[in-house]
């Protein structure tokens, strides 16, 4: 619970927290699960939304609870080896090879490398665009160990930025524009590199991941407002989730606030089919 890793029994900040790589404080919200699953509900409405202590209990209240529902999509649930899931899909991060990654809290591996063999398919997310066949050789060495496991190259394409708040007679934001990046992930290195592109970035504001947002966040804001007056203030799409609950902006900040959606796509060189091949397998494992 991130309520004991944020607090002391006498109620006072942590100066650190075990369960966040490199002991990080302040890298996950208070109540995270009540956040996260909200989040969840926000971006799919029509979706039941489950949280359950017991992964195998939760599963059980599902399929009485909600018999229309024939997939079950867990996150994070590769590690609990209390449920047997019928297809694991394992993302992995093209900045940080699981060979020099450390398991959780001094890295970000959350099970130890050698359950990789039971990996159905791998997808090697934020892929650089000079992305090699030799680079794409050396990860599925590293990370295919049965046959029949894929391995899958992505990366993610921006779409057209848009603001904040929907409001009337926005002014239109040209490639080029001023802007200022603000994220709270965990790798913004990669978000920067990618709006550099299409922006000149004036300024940054970054904070540790699953970052809760604070009204000293939200004058800091005002504060590059102020600072660059002519700079839209750009943020990722998870970030514009849990900003969009807060209240206190001027009605100069509302305006300047922009966020960036991405899609994923699929790159040259990875196996053939991914949606196809993993439907396949869904259904295969349902005869089964």
């Amino acid at each position: 619970d991130s309520m004991v890793n944020h607090y002391t029994a006498n109620r006072r900040l942590r100066h650190d927290d075990a369960y966040t790589p490199g002991g990080k404080h302040g890298m996950r919200p208070d109540y995270p699960t009540t956040v996260y699953s909200g989040i969840l509900k926000e971006l799919f409405p029509d979706v039941p939304v489950i949280v359950c202590e017991k992964r195998a209990e939760g599963i059980r209240r599902i399929r009485r609870e909600h018999p229309e529902v024939d997939l079950i999509v867990m996150d994070d649930g590769f590690q609990h080896r209390s449920v047997a899931a019928k297809v694991n899909v394992i993302i992995v991060d093209a900045t940080r090879p699981v060979s020099s990654d450390k398991m959780l809290p001094a890295g970000s591996l959350r099970d130890i490398p050698s359950r990789l063999r039971a990996a159905h398919h791998f997808i090697v997310t934020k892929c650089p665009d000079d992305m090699t066949p030799l680079d794409q050789r050396i990860w599925r060495k590293q990370l295919k160990q049965i046959a029949f496991q894929k391995v899958y190259f992505s990366r993610t394409r921006p779409l057209p930025i848009r603001p904040l708040f929907e409001e009337p007679d926005r002014e239109q934001v040209d490639p080029g524009s001023q802007a200022v990046l603000m994220a709270g992930i965990g790798n913004p290195r990669v978000f920067k590199r990618d709006m550099a592109v299409r922006y000149n970035v004036v300024d940054t504001l970054f904070f540790g991941d699953h970052h809760r947002y604070t009204t000293d966040d939200i004058t800091a804001m005002e504060r590059l407002v102020d600072r660059h007056p002519r700079a839209i203030i750009l943020m990722t799409e998870k970030d514009a989730v849990k900003l969009r609950r807060c209240k206190r902006f001027s009605e100069r900040l509302r305006r300047a606030l922009y966020y960036q959606p991405v899609e994923m796509e699929i790159i040259e060189g990875s196996d053939a089919d991914f949606t196809g091949s993993l439907t396949a397998d869904i259904e295969y494992s349902d005869r089964g």
